[in-house]
């Protein structure tokens, strides 16, 4: 069995909902019962190009494999079953809890760093400082990019239909958009941080300009894989 049928066997199984792990293992072991049969077909002397037609007909065709399979719904991932769920709103939901675990992380920092400041040397204020400083640029960017991408990344890698993803991406983009905040903290530890969601129509542009920063650099490389590997955004019914 060459390369090219066994990666189409399982591009197959993965736009059908096989879960990658599932799919890539029984295609190895169709490769590896397919070798077999061909070695115990030569061991017996039969010529090699008799010995893969017929070990091509024994191991059955390609159909039949990806038939047997499908109907194993236990090997479906529970992301294609809920691509919903998992492309739309958990990207969504881990974007609130990376900013909130970043600003969480950055408040205790910043008010251990006041409790202590008599005993710090002014190198460790400032560090202090520039921590709190990094947690919320994490906080307002980090955050959601990550978010966005690793959903984008775990759509391809499942062949999810695109559409699912895609709002998902433009949930996050738009809800950071939505968010304003501030990092107003002077070497003295004595300041302000804040961060807040709100929305006003003269605000619009600069709103969309947000979102636009945000969603382009996920959006644009998982739409030029999809083009490039041509995967098709309508999965098959079953």
């Amino acid at each position: 069995m060459n390369d090219a049928r066994l990666e189409a066997l399982t591009e197959r199984l993965l736009r059908a909902g096989v879960a990658p792990r599932h799919a890539r293992r029984a295609v190895q072991e169709l490769r590896a019962h397919h070798a077999d049969v061909v070695a115990e077909l030569r061991a017996a002397g039969i010529p090699p190009a008799q010995s893969e037609a017929l070990a091509a007909e024994r191991v059955g065709p390609d159909e039949a494999f990806v038939r047997d399979m499908l109907a194993r719904p236990e090997l479906r991932s529970w992301a294609s079953r809920r691509p919903f769920v998992a492309f739309t709103l958990l990207p969504l939901l881990a974007f609130i809890a990376l900013s909130a675990l970043c600003v969480g992380s950055l408040i205790a920092v910043l008010e251990a760093a006041r409790h202590w400041r008599a005993w710090l040397s002014p190198a460790l204020i400032e560090g202090a400082r520039g921590l709190g400083a990094a947690l919320f640029v994490a906080a307002m960017w980090l955050a959601p990019l990550a978010a966005a991408a690793v959903a984008c990344l775990l759509a391809a890698r499942q062949r999810i239909a695109a559409r699912w993803v895609i709002a998902g991406v433009f949930l996050v983009g738009l809800l950071r958009a939505m968010i304003n905040g501030s990092f107003d903290v002077p070497t003295s530890l004595h300041g302000s941080v804040s961060m807040g969601i709100g929305w006003a129509p003269h605000r619009l542009p600069e709103t969309a300009v947000r979102a636009a920063i945000l969603i382009a650099p996920v959006l644009l490389p998982y739409l030029w894989w999809l083009r490039s590997h041509r995967v098709l955004t309508v999965r098959p019914r079953h």
